[in-house]
Protein backbone atom coordinates (compact mmCIF):
# COMPACT_ATOMS: atom_id res chain seq x y z
CA UNK A 1 0.00 0.00 0.00
CA UNK A 2 1.43 3.42 -0.97
CA UNK A 3 -0.01 6.14 1.06
CA UNK A 4 1.03 9.97 -0.29
CA UNK A 5 -0.47 13.65 -1.25
CA UNK A 6 -1.14 14.35 -4.33
CA UNK A 7 -0.92 18.46 -4.10
CA UNK A 8 1.33 18.58 -7.11
CA UNK A 9 -1.00 16.80 -8.99
CA UNK A 10 -4.19 18.77 -7.90
CA UNK A 11 -3.33 22.31 -7.05
CA UNK A 12 -7.57 22.90 -6.30
CA UNK A 13 -7.23 20.33 -3.32
CA UNK A 14 -4.14 20.76 -1.36
CA UNK A 15 -5.03 19.13 1.37
CA UNK A 16 -5.48 15.87 -0.97
CA UNK A 17 -4.39 12.52 0.00
CA UNK A 18 -4.72 8.69 -2.05
CA UNK A 19 -3.97 5.25 -0.64
CA UNK A 20 -3.38 2.74 -3.65
CA UNK A 21 -4.21 -0.60 -2.00
CA UNK A 22 -3.43 -3.68 -3.57
CA UNK A 23 -5.30 -7.02 -3.72
CA UNK A 24 -8.41 -5.65 -3.59
CA UNK A 25 -11.96 -4.60 -5.50
CA UNK A 26 -14.47 -1.50 -5.32
CA UNK A 27 -15.02 -1.99 -1.95
CA UNK A 28 -12.74 -1.48 0.32
CA UNK A 29 -14.84 -1.35 3.11
CA UNK A 30 -16.25 -4.36 2.89
CA UNK A 31 -13.41 -5.98 1.37
CA UNK A 32 -10.85 -4.64 3.54
CA UNK A 33 -12.75 -3.05 6.68
CA UNK A 34 -9.91 -2.96 9.42
CA UNK A 35 -7.76 -0.96 6.61
CA UNK A 36 -10.46 1.06 5.14
CA UNK A 37 -11.39 2.42 9.09
CA UNK A 38 -7.83 2.79 9.73
CA UNK A 39 -7.07 5.13 6.58
CA UNK A 40 -10.52 6.89 7.40
CA UNK A 41 -9.33 7.85 10.82
CA UNK A 42 -6.23 8.86 10.05
CA UNK A 43 -7.92 11.29 7.59
CA UNK A 44 -10.39 12.92 10.19
CA UNK A 45 -7.02 12.84 13.30
CA UNK A 46 -5.67 14.67 10.21
CA UNK A 47 -8.28 17.34 8.97
CA UNK A 48 -8.93 17.91 12.52
CA UNK A 49 -5.37 18.85 13.77
CA UNK A 50 -5.60 21.13 10.71
CA UNK A 51 -9.03 23.22 11.74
Amino acid sequence: MEIGTVGARFPHYPRATFAAVDVTGHNLQIDQPELFNALMWNRLDRVTAES
